[in-house]
């Protein structure tokens, strides 16, 4: 066969090995039955702005929710220490977004700027993102309902490639 001639035999097989493997890991990855369970508890839930709104509807669940008083203040502390950094989060988004928006229409900005600013938007975004998740590894460990094993697992694949800062 030609193909096996020229060296591309070992490319082919590794390319259709990859497809393979890419088909069985996405397999692993959803729970049909998990997925439809979520998608049907999201849609009953209400659509609440982030920021003040959510805050607000957070405190209310903690508020409601059957924990001593020693819980339900850990809580509230947490939750206003993380709200009070995701607000950060979301000015310094804005005024990229804001910033970004100037460098489209404005004639003399290079595309490296803007891609440059695209990438500061989404640092931000995935920083907010993982403080949020960060406070509800927390409050877990103050209701009580996740070992520290269990946590380490989780939070495993919530880590990304940015750097610390």
């Amino acid at each position: 066969m030609k193909w096996q001639k020229d060296g591309h035999f070992i490319e082919v097989l590794y390319a259709v090995f990859l497809a393979f493997c890419l088909v069985l890991l996405s397999s692993c990855a959803h729970d049909p039955k998990l997925e439809a369970k979520i998608q049907s508890e999201r849609a009953a839930q209400p659509v609440v702005p982030p920021g003040p709104a959510l805050q607000k509807e957070s405190l209310m669940i903690i508020e409601s929710a059957p924990l001593g008083e020693k819980e339900k203040a850990a809580l509230k502390d947490i939750q206003e220490s993380a709200s009070a950094d995701m607000q950060k989060l979301r000015d310094e988004e804005a005024q990229l977004r804001l910033l970004l928006i100037k460098q489209l229409v404005n004639p003399n900005a290079s595309d490296r700027e803007v891609e440059g600013i695209k990438k500061r938007i989404l640092e931000t975004s995935r920083k907010g993102d993982k403080r949020w998740l960060s406070a509800l590894d927390e409050a877990r460990k103050v209701i009580g309902r996740r070992d520290e094993q269990d946590a380490k697992f989780y939070r495993a694949f919530l880590q990304d490639p940015l750097p610390p800062e």
